[in-house]
């Protein structure tokens, strides 16, 4: 048998067990590790595999294993029965390179998308193998069509589709035309592409060398053409420890570790002096200011493994199969524009598209699965909201190790609104009814859309510049069934339709008495210092830790109203804590009306007894 012949066949098949070790290997490094087993041995935390591309790695290991196996009986079946010449050894090598270009193809096509999910992954293999199909059309044609001309013609095809085109794909992404998670100044992290790029060029190279070439004549460029191809088989084996490394970034990227991860910054932002802690925000990293000489605050500036490969995934791949998510290249933070701090979030000032966002960005050293849970379950609940008052909600932005909701700009919330124009003497009875026709209209059209707030208060609706009040903070949100009611008027802008606060009271009660028809929500048990809600503002159910439904927002309307009529943001006397307002609610005490208007006074004594 020919040596060049036996040359390549045996190079691809052990090219074949060589990427079996080598991907064995790297599946093994994506095991769960608990964070304190990373915190406490750098090495391994700097060679972790995100756990969520183990079904990924185990899977091509099976794929390669088969491969392998057939490869090997297919070779030695065919070594020795003498059944394959110069030519066929050439069709078997072309198609173990178009096999390896596709192989290669596999872990880039993931990192290039928006999550690591079984979604992604089944994106990632269809279209290598599509590709691969493609490719087999003018593969055959070259190996099996009687005329020169077809020949050549579907050899030429065969360059384009199995060399250049992924040679083309490749260099988009590490040029940055094609925006990705990839840290182009990282190595690593390109480490994959490189490869893919490097064997569709070799397998271009390598078939552009033979052309034109005949099933029985010798390769006009014999020693080349066997030297690039032999090498082409040999760089195969190398696509795990390339997949490995990219793999290895990529996890720092989702974790926010790494110098790469620092470079590119969501802007900057540091807080006023009235907040308990100075932050700095960044994409790739969360700093602190020393606060004195002897006490500074020093978060681990990163995720926590499990949470980074699970929960984050999937808001991702949610927020990405929405359309809701934001480039974090596009989105910048305001140097110095905090606009207030939450316990688990602190609020920013930025912009977006040339226009002013408020971008809720998440602490990443306080976010574990539950947290992660919820930020997903807000972002869900306020996407599928529209109406003209309820903030909007832009998309979601994330850039580990920071997790951020983006909503349009607001300048103050409604407290400072009602401080404000009352000291210039623009707090009229006209403003109080608009105000509180804004806010019955955001809370009916949430409960239309089967949306309990469980949060509702003065601070948790914003005033926009044109002095319309809408509904935010959704993180304390539930989505029950959604039972009809109010239509989404998000598109009308006036206020023809709403001047009568009776009817907007009439369909958020309408969608309280069906709620009540339904089954109430079941509140877990808790202790009294985890009460959903503030305290101010809490309905007797809730205070109890009880079954509760969407009564509990018209509770907490009534006080939000009773303060917009009464002129002040306090509706329980200064003296009183958080277990004072406890006791006087469950005694059956209400905040005082005084000041309150006749006609007021019975919409909140309404919305406090539940009428419906």
């Amino acid at each position: 048998m020919n040596p060049v012949t036996l040359l390549l066949v045996l190079t691809s098949v052990a090219a074949f067990w060589l990427q079996l070790a080598g991907f064995v290997a790297v599946s093994r490094a994506t095991r769960s590790y608990a964070s304190e087993q990373l915190s406490g041995d750098s090495k391994r935390a700097r060679h972790t595999i995100l756990p969520a591309w183990r079904p990924l790695l185990v899977g091509k290991c099976y794929v390669l294993a088969f491969a392998a196996a057939a490869a090997t009986a297919a070779a030695a079946s065919l070594i020795a029965c003498h059944a394959i010449g110069a030519w066929g050894a050439w069709a078997w090598a072309d198609a173990a390179a178009l096999v390896g270009v596709a192989d290669a193809a596999l872990v880039p096509a993931v990192v290039a998308q928006d999550a690591v999910t079984v979604r992604a992954f089944r994106r990632a293999v269809a279209l290598p193998l599509l590709a691969l199909v493609i490719q087999l059309g003018p593969w055959a044609g070259r190996y099996f069509s009687s005329t020169e001309s077809s020949r050549v013609a579907a050899s030429a095809v065969l360059v384009v589709a199995g060399g250049l085109a992924p040679l083309a794909a490749s260099l988009l992404i590490l040029t940055g035309r094609v925006p990705s998670r990839v840290r182009l100044r990282s190595r690593t992290h390109r480490a994959a592409f490189v490869l893919h790029a490097v064997l569709a060029f070799g397998f271009a190279l390598s078939l552009g060398l033979r052309l034109v070439d005949a099933p029985r004549e010798a390769p006009a460029c014999g020693a080349a053409a066997v030297a690039v191809a032999v090498a082409e088989l040999l760089l195969t084996a190398l696509i795990p420890v390339a997949a490995r490394k990219t793999l290895v970034a990529d996890t720092k990227y989702w974790r926010g570790l790494g110098k790469h991860n620092r470079d590119s910054e969501l802007g900057r932002a540091t807080t006023e002096r009235r907040l308990p802690a100075k932050w700095t925000l960044s994409l790739g990293t969360w700093t602190s200011f020393r606060r004195s000489r002897d006490l500074a605050l020093r978060p681990r500036a990163e995720m926590n493994l499990n949470v980074a490969s699970t929960k984050l995934q999937s808001i991702v791949e949610e927020a990405s199969r929405k359309k809701s998510l934001i480039n974090s290249d596009r989105l910048k933070v305001v140097e110095g524009a905090v606009l207030g701090a939450g316990a688990s979030a602190t609020v920013f000032r930025g912009s977006y598209r040339d226009q002013d966002v408020a971008v809720k960005a998440f602490r990443p050293v306080e976010l574990c699965d539950e947290d992660v849970e919820k930020i997903g379950r807000e972002i869900g609940i306020v996407a599928g909201l529209r109406h003209r008052n309820v903030v909007y909600l832009h998309g979601l932005c994330v850039r580990p190790p920071a997790v951020c909701a983006v909503y349009e700009f607001c300048d103050h919330d409604l407290s400072v609104e009602i401080r404000d124009r009352i000291s210039d003497k623009t707090w009229t009875a006209e403003a109080q009814w608009r105000c509180t026709i804004d806010v019955l209209s955001g809370i009916a059209y949430a409960h239309a859309k089967g949306v309990w707030h469980r949060d509702v208060k003065l601070e948790n609706f914003l005033v926009a510049d044109c002095g319309t009040v809408k509904l935010s903070d959704f993180g304390e949100s539930v989505r029950r069934p959604t039972s009809g009611g109010l239509d989404d008027d998000s598109e009308d802008e006036s206020d023809d339709d709403a001047d009568d606060v009776k009817d907007v009271l009439a369909s958020l009660r309408r969608e309280t008495a069906k709620t009540l028809k339904r089954q109430v929500y079941g509140a877990p048990d808790r202790v009294r210092e985890n009460v959903v809600g503030t305290a101010d503002y809490l309905a007797p159910e809730l205070i109890a830790a009880a079954a509760h439904d969407e009564r509990v927002d018209v509770y907490a309307a009534g006080v939000v109203l009773r303060c917009v009529h009464a002129g002040d943001d306090r509706p329980w006397p200064a003296a009183y804590g958080n277990f004072d307002i406890f006791a006087a609610v469950q005694r059956g005490e209400r905040p005082s009306l005084e000041g309150v208007g006749s006609s007021a006074t019975k919409l909140v004594e309404s919305a406090w007894r539940g009428d419906t």
